[in-house]
C-alpha cells in the first residue's frame, strides 16, 4: 500500500520524504527507496530531508545510488547503451508484478540525488574515513562517462547523418528566375 502512494503521489513535503527515506534505509527497501527516487520532487525541498539524515543513512543512501550507477555502467560497457536498470531483487519483482507497478531510476534521476546528497553532506563524508571509498568509486564512475561522452561525440555527426530521411544531403534548389532576351 505504501508504494503505491508513493508511485501515485504528486509530490511528498520534506517531512514525508525524510520519514519514508528513513523507512527505506533503516529497512533496508530497496523498491521503496527507488520508488523514492523516481518520485517528482523539488531540489529545495529534497536538500532540506536530505540534510536531516544521519550520516549513517546517507551512506546507505549513497552506496544504493552508486549500485544503480554501477549498472548503467555496465550496460555502458556491454551493450554500449544507458537504457538498461539494476536487476530486480525480490523487493522489487514484487512490486513490478502487482498492479503498483515498479520503477528503476532513471540515469538524470540518479545524478539528481547524488547532486543534492552530496550538497547536503559534503563536509561530512569528506571527514568520514569510510565515506572515501565509496566517493572514489563515485568519482571513477564520472570519469568514465566522461570518456564515453567524449568518445560519442566524435559520432555525433555521423549519427545525424543517418537519421536523415535522405541519405545524403542535397542542395536546395535555388529561386526560380527568368531571363528574357530580345535579339
Amino acid at each position: 500500500m505504501l508504494l503505491l502512494y508513493v508511485r501515485h503521489s504528486a509530490d511528498l513535503d520534506a517531512a514525508g520524504l525524510l520519514a519514508l527515506l528513513r523507512l527505506a534505509l533503516h529497512e533496508r527497501k530497496r523498491a521503496l527507496l527507488d520508488l523514492l527516487v523516481c518520485a517528482p520532487r523539488n531540489d529545495v525541498f529534497l536538500l532540506q530531508a536530505l540534510r536531516w539524515l544521519s550520516l549513517e543513512d546517507a551512506l546507505v543512501l549513497l552506496s544504493r545510488l552508486l549500485e544503480l550507477f554501477s549498472s548503467y555502467a555496465g550496460a555502458w560497457r556491454l551493450a554500449g547503451a544507458c537504457a538498461s536498470g539494476p536487476p530486480l531483487d525480490d523487493d522489487s519483482s514484487s512490486v513490478r508484478g502487482g498492479g503498483g507497478g515498479g520503477c528503476t531510476p532513471m540515469l538524470g534521476q540518479l545524478v539528481g540525488w547524488t547532486n543534492v546528497l552530496l550538497d547536503a553532506h559534503a563536509s561530512q563524508l569528506l571527514m568520514h574515513a569510510p565515506a572515501h571509498d565509496a566517493l572514489q568509486q563515485l568519482g571513477k564512475l564520472a570519469r568514465r562517462h566522461v570518456q564515453l561522452c567524449s568518445a560519442m561525440k566524435g559520432l555525433k555527426g555521423y549519427v545525424g547523418q543517418a537519421t536523415l530521411k535522405q541519405s545524403r544531403p542535397i542542395r536546395p534548389i535555388p529561386d526560380y528566375s527568368l531571363e528574357l532576351l530580345e535579339m
